[in-house]
């Protein structure tokens, strides 16, 4: 594979990183996070939804957080296929994505949530023909490769990836650049 694209989905903050190594190696970090709060993006803001509904909004709650995650969706396509206008010669391109942490989904709603989001995702990837892989990897494998610990916590990612980045900046929430980063070495 002359390409790798790790994927960190979220509903707040999406970590993309573009990880290509022929002719020239090059990597490009892409946060997607929504339009409120913004305030750390260090490339684009995409989805907004309101969180808190009722009984009588609870339809439209849904549907608005479908309408985000299809944003979301065409954002990363968008990025994609950005990436592949500039290095046509690409052609074989694999997708890695951070699976879900079963225990940390806060409740059925938002693992129905994160569920709608990440297939929303790959849909889009599907449509991409330059992507001829998609794998996704669990949290743990992620961790472990990255620290050699499959229960690390965030700063040690951090620490991990400092050490292999030193001048990267920091400044702001980079968990998920950081992971999607590392989805791009295994």
């Amino acid at each position: 594979m002359t390409t790798k694209i790790g994927l960190d989905i979220s509903m707040n903050s999406t970590g993309m990183v573009i990880n290509h190594q022929l002719p020239h190696p090059t990597i490009t970090y892409h946060k997607i996070i929504p339009k409120k709060g913004g305030k750390h993006s260090t490339d684009t803001q995409v989805h907004i939804y309101h969180r808190k509904y009722n009984k009588e909004t609870y339809s439209e709650e849904n549907i608005s957080k479908i309408i985000s995650a299809e944003k979301l969706a065409i954002k990363i396509k968008e990025i994609i296929n950005n990436h592949f206008d500039k290095h046509p010669d690409y052609s074989e391109t694999q997708v890695i994505i951070e699976g879900g942490a079963f225990g940390s989904f806060g409740g059925k709603s938002r693992l129905a949530d994160m569920t709608i989001f990440s297939a929303l995702v790959k849909r889009k990837l599907l449509t991409i023909p330059q992507i001829t892989e998609i794998l996704i990897i669990p949290p743990t494998t992620l961790k472990k490769h990255a620290t050699g610990k499959g229960n690390a916590k965030k700063q040690a990612m951090e620490d991990a990836f400092i050490k292999l980045n030193p001048d990267f900046d920091l400044t702001g929430k980079n968990d998920d650049l950081i992971d999607a980063y590392f989805l791009t070495t295994i």
